[in-house]
């Protein structure tokens, strides 16, 4: 967790180190497009928590378990309910953490009809053996992670594009306000 801290803080650093040069040169439609290019980066930066909390809380527990014991057996079922409580987790302090990343995620979520709130283990079990409901709670959504990984490409190409094409000390930037 903490290197992925890490990377969020020299990201950051950098990011507003440059905003902060530059923004003094800019016109306002320049400063807006970065200002948001920015704000999206804020997706993937939760995203990353988020599969970072994964990692650490979940995935021992996979590793822990004897994959060859019943799929309904106590021990299994016992990991099974732990790793669903860990994600429901992971997903609170993620979207706590980042509430920018929230109100997307809530979007998000009711655009496809779900609400991860009611993801608990007691509807999982309804439905599922506890060894697949143990699988599952590592599962994340393809098309989540594909969106974030387009949006930091796109915000990065952008702001750097603006950071380019930002005239030297010595010119003078366009007035567009």
């Amino acid at each position: 967790m903490y290197h992925v801290a890490l990377i969020h803080a020299v990201i950051l650093a950098l990011v507003l180190s440059a905003f902060v040069r530059l923004s003094r040169k800019w016109s306002t439609k320049l400063f807006i497009a970065v200002a948001c290019c920015l704000v999206a980066l804020v997706i993937p930066l939760a995203r990353s928590s988020y599969h970072q909390c994964i990692d650490e809380r979940i995935q021992p527990l996979l590793d822990n378990i004897d994959q060859d014991q019943d799929g309904d057996s106590k021990p299994m079922c016992e990991a099974a309910e732990l790793a669903s409580n860990h994600r429901q987790q992971c997903i609170a302090s993620t979207r706590e953490s980042y509430p920018i990343a929230d109100v997307i995620s809530v979007l998000f979520d009711t655009g496809r009809g779900v609400d991860q709130s009611k993801k608990t283990f007691g509807l999982f079990r309804q439905k599922l053996p506890c060894v697949d409901i143990l699988h599952k709670s590592t599962h994340s959504n393809f098309n989540v992670n594909l969106f974030a990984i387009i949006i930091t490409v796109v915000s990065m190409v952008l702001t750097a594009v603006c950071i380019i094409t930002t005239p030297s000390e010595g010119g003078k930037a366009s007035k567009d306000t």
